[in-house]
């Protein structure tokens, strides 16, 4: 690549040529932008150009090293790998040097993306770098110095994410000219992990989401969707979204206020919780995919009366145990997608649980929308109080280490905002949930969004509030909510003919990839046994051309599934962890690799897919066995529910009932038993049903009437009496068992749910009665706790507060000169904050400025003891000893300002001018030497080097001093017209 050492308009004028031709856009960008002041081009020890950039706060900046700028470009980038078809974005461009590295260094497919807001700086980069062939490849693209433009091209690029091939970069340079660099760069970053967590928990469990959508979809096809919802009758009416983030210790307890005043949606998470807090939500949400967030639901989910939204994929126990109403927001990729109307008003699932609530509150038409218990952060704790995946949270060695009973995790620890100001911890997942909230928000600007988290991240778009005063001022009417929920509820109703069609062509793919991957098995295995066991071994031609002969069998056979494959997204969805993985594996041989390595990478990847064929699809298939008949019978019988026939009625209805079961929605079952059972000849088949379905739900005084009702023989009355009896007793056992043991732990949140539970079933329990009142006892206590430390903090918050706005004045007051209120509010401070160094710190420049010098020296001194290591106190001093002409004790203090921080290296420019006013120019002229060594391109300190040379006698190192300047900055003309004196 051509490099200028000065800037030439040639080079610019083939950039300019290749930018019109492949980036117009920018161009028109660049040209729109004014001239920008404060940038000039200074040159280095070895002879390439550096930049100067003046900050708004008049601050000089140079960007590069001053002996040679490339070495430590060269040196970073020495064991970096720009890989084919990866993509790398740069933020800030400089004159351009590490962007010319990266391209030299990058393999062929490879794109570098510069983000540069400094039209200036843009014009001497391309001046010096002829990037055009480049530009013209498509190697080097310049993005709109935006957020949405570099956004939007990471969101087209961002499949690459997976493979770690997407790299975001910034100019060690960049920071310290502006803030919009690491704004943006911290941006880009958030939204890079927002686009990596779902595609990596989309392609990681891509099985995983197919196989629970298929179990789950008979009960979501019998269950509502979101379309109710969405006729405006929630429209303006407050929404309190409750996640279980650890501040909602803090005002949890007051969530009973907004009952019937907002509608209150919850994460499943906090149902245990709110329900130990005798706070019923009006929906929950689920879509956790795993177990281990069932075990959230478990043992309070049957509890549940109040709907129920989930995502499709959702684990199967929560539907399948949950009995009342379930919402299923129906979204374009879901199986159920395409049997519904064209009509079906649709809610994004998102990424979190917390995300579909707040989804479905905006498409409800909600305003205000309130948050609580959405933390995004972690404090001592992940979770409030109570929660099952409640963890420890501790920051070692800038890692997060988490444990519970279950184990210990660690993770990469991230700093984000906080509501309050500062910075508080959270992870890089969080990170990604923060992202999707914020992007959420700032597409809804007509609505009211209220952080009333009290704690954790800042959410940016919402207006912090408490909640107590978020409920005070948004939640004071009443609404009928439970009504209107009702009213809401309609049922999906789809197309079960077009549904179990599409299902049908689906189990017809999956016998036949099957059948082909089946056949599949025996010449991998033939193949396996023709690869010698080590590479040294021979292998002979007959045996390459076998090897051959079965690899296009084999290559055939996996052609053939992956057209079957990719004819149905159902399958192709299944299958997405198993087609990522082969394209890891992908065939890429090098020149020079042997006959037995392409052949044994060759047999690992068709090994890889029969085994991830087989596995998912066999998944698959024994899924489909048991749903497609579900889905049949409901289809078929709750249309024969229409009929006048008694005898066929009856038979519907049992029928019905017994479908209804097999689904898991045995509240729906009891009333087609009941009605089966009004006809003789059902009587006792529908009656042992229900008696079956009480037990399973617990509700065994139900299943004891039952019983009576059925006038068994003796013998099969004494059997389900039994059975009846002994689920009690183990129903009992269980949950007094975790209530002693949440009790004796302190979890009161648990120990009330499971003493409720006992005394659901046996009131006269004393045990379960005792272990109640104490809970709640403790309950009592832990709200009173918590509102004090709530009000301690807001008290210290407060002073806080009052303490940087009177510092703030004070600050200004300086400024302006007004030097003797700011000594009054200083000393104000003082008297209560005795030790506050920032207001010793200001009364000192407070009374250097009425050049009050032995008041100012006395503040620095007790800083200077307190705060040794503060270089700017010591510099300070050295400043007010120099106003009081005690040059020993200034030249002492400087001193100790450097050693303490070599930033303060300017501070030798300053002894030096010392030493000059004490004629001790030999020392001037060691302490110049001290300042170029650490400064070697500051030309103006050379020339007064030269000049102590010159007081010596010294021309000849004057002049070398003088020369070396104008290496640096050519046309310098203090240094041309003392080199032209010294000519004479």
């Amino acid at each position: 690549m051509v490099k200028s050492m000065i800037p030439s308009p040639e080079i610019f004028q083939k950039n300019w040529t290749a930018l019109k031709e492949k980036s117009p856009q920018f161009l028109t960008w660049w040209e729109s932008q004014p001239d920008q002041k404060g940038i000039e081009l200074i040159y280095t020890l070895s002879g390439l150009p550096d930049l100067r950039i003046e900050t708004k706060d008049g601050k000089k900046i140079s960007l590069y090293n001053h002996d040679h700028p490339l070495s430590p470009i060269e040196q970073d980038l020495q064991d970096r790998q720009f890989l084919k078809e990866g993509v790398t974005f740069l933020f800030g461009l400089g004159l351009g040097y590490k962007a010319a590295q990266i391209i030299d260094r990058m393999e062929n497919g490879h794109i570098l993306f510069i983000i540069e807001d400094n039209a200036a700086i843009v014009h001497l980069a391309l001046s010096l770098n002829d990037f055009s062939e480049a530009i013209r490849q498509g190697k080097l693209s310049f993005c709109l110095p935006e957020e949405d433009a570099v956004r939007q091209i990471i969101s087209q690029q961002s499949p690459k994410l997976l493979d770690g091939k997407i790299s975001l970069e910034m100019e060690n340079f960049a920071p310290k000219i502006s803030s919009f660099y690491p704004a943006i760069y911290k941006s880009c970053q958030r939204f890079c992990n927002s686009l990596f967590l779902s595609y990596n928990t989309f392609v990681s469990l891509s099985d995983t989401f197919v196989i629970n959508e298929l179990k789950n979809l008979p009960k979501i096809a019998a269950g509502c969707g979101t379309e109710g919802f969405c006729r405006g009758d929630f429209s303006r009416i407050p929404a309190i979204l409750v996640a279980t983030g650890p501040s909602l210790q803090k005002n949890i307890h007051l969530l009973k206020e907004a009952k019937g005043k907002a509608l209150i949606i919850a994460v499943g998470q906090a149902l245990r919780v709110l329900l130990a807090y005798d706070i019923k939500p009006d929906i929950i949400c689920s879509i956790d995919f795993g177990k281990p967030n069932y075990l959230d639901l478990e043992d309070v989910i049957q509890d549940a009366t109040m709907p129920l939204v989930i995502d499709s994929r959702v684990y199967p126990e929560i539907p399948f145990e949950y009995q009342g109403d379930l919402i299923t927001p129906v979204c374009g990729d879901d199986i159920l997608a395409e049997a519904l109307s064209e009509h079906q008003e649709r809610v994004d699932r998102g990424k979190t649980v917390a995300q579909l609530g707040l989804n479905l509150a905006l498409a409800i038409g909600a305003d205000p929308i309130i948050f609580t218990g959405q933390d995004l952060a972690l404090g001592t704790t992940s979770h409030v109080f109570g929660a099952i995946a409640d963890t420890k949270v501790e920051l070692q060695d800038g890692k997060i280490l988490e444990s519970n009973s279950q184990g210990k995790s660690v993770n990469e620890a991230f700093w984000v905002e906080g509501i309050y100001g500062g910075r508080v911890l959270t992870t890089k997942v969080l990170m990604g949930y923060l992202e999707d909230f914020e992007n959420t928000i700032k597409n809804f600007p007509d609505r009211c969004f209220i952080d009333a988290t009290e704690g954790g991240a800042l959410i940016r778009g919402t207006k912090v509030m408490t909640l107590r005063e978020a409920i005070d001022q948004y939640c004071q009417k009443d609404y009928d909510i439970p009504n209107l929920v009702e009213r809401s509820l309609a049922p999906l109703n789809p197309d079960f003919e077009k549904l179990i069609a599409d299902l049908e062509s689906v189990n017809l793919l999956v016998n036949k990839i099957l059948r082909i991957n089946r056949k599949l098995k025996k010449p991998i295995t033939i193949l396996k046994k023709l690869l010698p066991e080590t590479e040294g071994e021979s292998f002979s031609d007959s045996q390459k051309k076998r090897f051959e002969e079965l690899s296009q069998r084999i290559s055939h056979g996996f052609e053939q599934i992956a057209r079957a494959i990719n004819s149905h997204r159902i399958i192709r969805t299944a299958l997405g962890r198993v087609r990522h993985a082969l394209m890891q594996r992908e065939n890429k041989f090098q020149a020079g690799d042997s006959i037995h390595r392409k052949a044994k990478v060759t047999l690992r990847r068709y090994e890889l897919a029969y085994k991830g064929f087989e596995a998912t699809i066999r998944r698959i298939k024994r899924v489909m066995d048991d749903i497609l008949p579900a889905l049949r019978e409901y289809s078929i019988f709750s249309q024969e529910r229409q009929t006048k026939d008694k005898k066929q009625t009856a038979d519907a209805h049992f029928r019905l009932g017994m479908c209804f079961k097999k689904m898991g929605c045995l509240r729906r079952a009891i009333p087609e038993f009941e009605q089966a059972a009004l006809w003789g000849y059902k009587r006792e088949e529908s009656l042992g049903q229900l008696v079956d379905i009480y037990i399973t739900l617990e509700q065994f005084e139900e299943a004891q009437s039952c019983l009576q009702e059925l006038h068994p023989d003796p013998q099969e009355e004494e059997r389900i009496r039994q059975r009846i009896l002994t689920k009690k007793e183990k129903c009992l056992m269980r949950y007094l068992t975790k209530a002693k043991e949440r009790s004796s732990e302190g979890d009161f949140v648990n120990a009330i749910v499971y003493a409720r539970k006992v005394l659901a079933i046996d009131p006269e329990s004393d045990i379960a009665s005792q272990i109640l009142a104490k809970s709640l006892d403790q309950r009592q206590e832990k709200i009173a706790a918590t509102q004090e430390e709530v009000r301690q903090f807001r008290e210290e918050t407060e002073r806080k507060q009052e303490l940087a706005r009177n510092l703030s004045r004070a600050r200004k007051l300086v400024q302006e000169n007004a030097f003797d209120q700011a000594i009054s509010i200083y000393q104000e401070i003082l008297a209560t904050h005795q030790d506050h160094p920032e207001a010793h710190f200001g009364l000192s420049r407070a009374y250097r400025g009425k050049k009050d010098w032995q008041a100012a020296c006395q503040e620095l001194l007790w800083l200077s003891e307190r705060y040794a290591n503060k270089a700017q106190v010591h510099a300070e001093l050295g400043d007010v000893y120099l106003s009081m002409a005690d040059y020993g004790q200034s030249f002492q203090a400087y001193q100790r300002a450097i050693e303490v921080d070599k930033n303060f290296a300017h501070l030798y420019l300053r002894m030096a001018n010392i030493c000059i006013h004490l004629g001790k120019i030999e020392e001037a002229i060691t302490h110049y030497e001290s300042y170029l060594n650490l400064n070697p391109a500051d030309y103006h300190s050379l020339v007064k080097l030269g000049d102590c040379y010159l007081l010596l006698g010294a021309r000849e190192a004057a002049k070398i001093g003088y020369q070396a300047a104008l290496r640096i900055q050519p046309n310098y003309s203090p240094a041309m017209e003392r080199i032209n004196r010294l000519s004479l």
